[in-house]
C-alpha cells in the first residue's frame, strides 16, 4: 500500500488534493472505491470523474475535480500502466523454466529464464530467446527465431507452411516452403494468432511489434518495429509494413 503521494513520485506526477490518502489497488473510473486509484485519458469520460468514488486519479495537467486527489502527469494512460505494475504486478509462473509437459527439440535452444507451458512444441532448430514467455499450446516450428523478451499467449503459432501453391492445368501443387519466421525482441503475440513460414527468406516481425488475438501473417510479410495490430488483422503474404504502424481490428492488407 502506498500515499498517493508515494505514487505519484514513482510514475512522474504532481499531487493536487490529498496526498496521503492511501491506495492499494487500481480501479476504473466508475467502479473504483476507496483505497484505489483511476485514470482519465480521454476528456469525454469527464462526468465519470466528477462521480467517481476512487481516492486518485491520474490525469493529464490542468484536469480538475475537488472531490478526489488527482496526480497530474502529461501522459496518463502510460502512467497508469506503470501504477499498474507497480501495484499488482505482472502475472506469477506457477513454475521456472520449461515444463515437463512441454515438448522441446533436442536440437532446439531456450534461453535463460524463458518460461515454457505445458502443450507447447519448439521444433528442430528453432531458438528462442532470454526472458520468454511461451503460454499453453504454443507451436515454434522449425528453423524459426525468437528474440529475448517475447511474450506469445496460447495457441498461437509460429512457422508453420505458407498458403504457396502453383495452379497447372486445373490442380493446384504445394511449393515447398524453405523460408522461416523471425521474430524480433520485444514483442507479444496475442492468441491464436498464426505466422506464416517464408517461401525463401524470412518472414519477419519488427522489434517491439504487439498482436492481438486472431492474427494472421502471410509468409514474407516484413512489420516493421513497434507496431500495433488488432484483433482478427489479416496481412497477405509479402507485404511489407512500416515502423510504428497501427492496424484496426479485421482490417486486411495485401502484399505488392
Amino acid at each position: 500500500m502506498l500515499t498517493a503521494a508515494e505514487l505519484a513520485k514513482q510514475i512522474g506526477a504532481t499531487v493536487t488534493g490529498d496526498g496521503s490518502v492511501k491506495i492499494h489497488r487500481a480501479g476504473t473510473l466508475e467502479d473504483a472505491t476507496a483505497g484505489e486509484v483511476s485514470f482519465l485519458s480521454n476528456p469525454r469520460y469527464m462526468r465519470k470523474l466528477h462521480r467517481t468514488k476512487a481516492s486518485a486519479v491520474i490525469a493529464s495537467p490542468g484536469v480538475g475535480a475537488d472531490h478526489v486527489t488527482l496526480l497530474h502527469t502529461a501522459d496518463p494512460y502510460y502512467a497508469f500502466a506503470q501504477a499498474m505494475v507497480i501495484l499488482h504486478g505482472h502475472r506469477k509462473h506457477p513454475f521456472d523454466g520449461v515444463h515437463p509437459a512441454a515438448v522441446i527439440d533436442s536440437t532446439a535452444i531456450v534461453g535463460e529464464r524463458t518460461v515454457v507451458y505445458p502443450g507447447v512444441y519448439v521444433g528442430p532448430w528453432a531458438r528462442v530467446g532470454r526472458d520468454c514467455i511461451l503460454y499453453p499450446n504454443v507451436v515454434i516450428y522449425d528453423d524459426c527465431r525468437v528474440g529475448d523478451r517475447v511474450t506469445i499467449h496460447a495457441g498461437s503459432v509460429i512457422g508453420q507452411d505458407g498458403f504457396g501453391y502453383a495452379t497447372h492445368l486445373g490442380e493446384h501443387h504445394k511449393i515447398p516452403q524453405i523460408g522461416n519466421v523471425v521474430i524480433e525482441s520485444d514483442v507479444e503475440i496475442g492468441a491464436n494468432c498464426a505466422i506464416d513460414r517464408a517461401t525463401l527468406g524470412s518472414t519477419v516481425i519488427g522489434k517491439g511489434t504487439k498482436f492481438s488475438n486472431g492474427v494472421v501473417i502471410g509468409h514474407g510479410t516484413k512489420i516493421g518495429p513497434h507496431g500495433l495490430l488488432v484483433a482478427q488483422v489479416g496481412v497477405a503474404g509479402s507485404t511489407t509494413i512500416g515502423h510504428h504502424v497501427t492496424v484496426g481490428g479485421q482490417a486486411g492488407m495485401l502484399g505488392i
